[in-house]
This record gives structure tokens, C-alpha cells and sequence, in this order.
């Protein structure tokens, strides 16, 4: 925004030392544009999974967990991977058994209680999971949520690639364009700088 009103300004004023500063700008714009943009395009695959899992490790320390809840309902998953103690049902600590009961009433894919049950009575079942043993866990039918949350990843990086992609081409176009407008006036920027007054 602040760019394109120096150009405005600029070109509008016939200010030749703006114009230079603009087209200056544009290209070094265009130029760290383009960069961002071709290793948004270019992130590897363990790349993002490292992010996801950094991400995933940071919300995962403390309850109440809104974040890792937020991901489980909306990719409909449970845990990040298979090492998550969300999944391994030989963890009887109260807070993963917890964990693993959450999943189970909301997460659609890993549902195994009726819903209406846990929205009129969580008090309860939250109480009597605390003492529930190992045996009645069971394996969770539900997917884990790295590959949901990879390839969102991706799909985030691949859209804002593309889009900054072409507007690098926009900006490097535009920065010809201003070059042959200083050509035919006969105007080089070495001349505006030493000679040229406003």
C-alpha cells in the first residue's frame, strides 16, 4: 500500500528522484517476493512435518488443550501420530484416559458413546473415567491427524506460493514497463540523480 502511493505520488508529481526510489522499491519487493514464494513452493514434505509436530508438541503440554481439540474436531482425527498417549491404551494415567474419552464422544470418526449421553452427564462420565481400568479401553477407530494437518500445511503453502508468484511477475513487469517510460522520455536514473531538478 505505502508502494504503490509513493508511485502514485511520483508519477502524478513528475517527481523524478520518487520515481526512481518506487521502481528501486518494486524490484527489491519483486525480487524478496519471488524468494519467499519459491521456498514456499519448494517445502519438503519432513519439513512440514516438523513444523506440524512443533506446532502439535507446544499445544500439547498443558490442558485444556483448545488447539489440539480444534484440530481433532475439524480433521476429524485423534492424536498426532500413533506415538501420541492419546493412543497408546496401555497409558493409564487419568489425564491421557481423559484424552482418549474426549475423542471418543466428540471427534466424529472416533465416536464409540452416544453424544447425548456426555452433553447431559460429562460430569459424571468424566468421574468414572478416572477410575476406569485398561481393559475398557479400545483401539481408536478414528485416523491420526498428521496427514490432515500436513496437508493443510501444504495446501496453505502452495496457494500462498502461487499467489505471491504472480504478483513477483506483476511487480517485475511493471518495473520493465517504468524502464522503457524512462527510456522514451529520455530520462536514465544516473541522469536524474546528478542533473535532473524537480
Amino acid at each position: 500500500m505505502f508502494l504503490s502511493l509513493i508511485g502514485i505520488v511520483a508519477f502524478v508529481k513528475q517527481k523524478p528522484k520518487m520515481q526512481l526510489a518506487y521502481a528501486i522499491l518494486l524490484l527489491l519487493t519483486s525480487i524478496t517476493q519471488f524468494s519467499v514464494s519459491c521456498v514456499c513452493l519448494s517445502i519438503s514434505k519432513e519439513k512440514i512435518e516438523h513444523i506440524t509436530k512443533e506446532f502439535w508438541t507446544r499445544e500439547d503440554l498443558d490442558a485444556p488443550y483448545d488447539c489440539v481439540h480444534d484440530a481433532e474436531i475439524r480433521f476429524n482425527c485423534c492424536g498426532y501420530d500413533e506415538f501420541d498417549q492419546r493412543r497408546n491404551d496401555s497409558n493409564d494415567e487419568a489425564a491421557w484416559i481423559i484424552e482418549r474419552k474426549w475423542c471418543e464422544w466428540v471427534v466424529d470418526e472416533c465416536k464409540s458413546t452416544d453424544l447425548h449421553q456426555f452433553s447431559n452427564n460429562a460430569t459424571n462420565v468424566f468421574s468414572d473415567t478416572l477410575y476406569s481400568t485398561k481393559s475398557n479401553i479400545e483401539v481408536l477407530p478414528c485416523p491420526t491427524c498428521k496427514e490432515a494437518l500436513c496437508d493443510q500445511l501444504r495446501n496453505i503453502a502452495n496457494i500462498v506460493g502461487g499467489v505471491g508468484l504472480s504478483l513477483s511477475f506483476v511487480e517485475i513487469f511493471t518495473s520493465i514497463l517504468f524502464y522503457r517510460y524512462w527510456k522514451e522520455r529520455g530520462r536514465y536514473p544516473t541522469q536524474d540523480i546528478h542533473g535532473v531538478n524537480d
